[in-house]
């Protein structure tokens, strides 16, 4: 069994070089071996990534809070909406309306690819 506290963790910048936002998180869990990540992620109001995909994992994602807007789309409640965004889709360009806490896992590295 694994257990970690969220509560007791600070929050840091992530890695990635495709947020336009102040994007923080916490790394729950790693699988060394496989890359795979369980994350916890802060998403301040604005637009907040670049058109991506990961090739390496799939991508599940479950927002704990907050609201987004995607595309021409209406804003959304997110709070309860749980995704899923197969390994090589290409995803992003999302703007939050809210702040949104969304808990992420990857089953292998997420290294990112942008989209130009």
């Amino acid at each position: 069994m694994y257990i970690k506290s969220a509560a007791s963790m600070e929050w840091s910048k992530p890695p990635t070089g495709y947020y336009y936002s102040d994007v923080k998180e916490k790394i729950l869990w790693t699988d060394p071996k496989t890359g795979a990540l369980v994350v916890l992620m802060k998403w301040p109001p604005g637009l907040l990534d670049m058109k991506h995909r990961h090739p390496h994992a799939n991508q599940w994602d479950f927002f704990l809070s907050g609201k987004l807007k995607e595309g021409d789309g209406p804003v959304e409640d997110a709070a309860g909406v749980m995704g899923y965004v197969p390994k090589g889709d290409v995803h992003g360009g999302t703007f939050v309306v809210e702040e949104c806490i969304v808990l992420f896992h990857w089953d292998g590295p997420r290294d990112p690819e942008i989209i130009k």
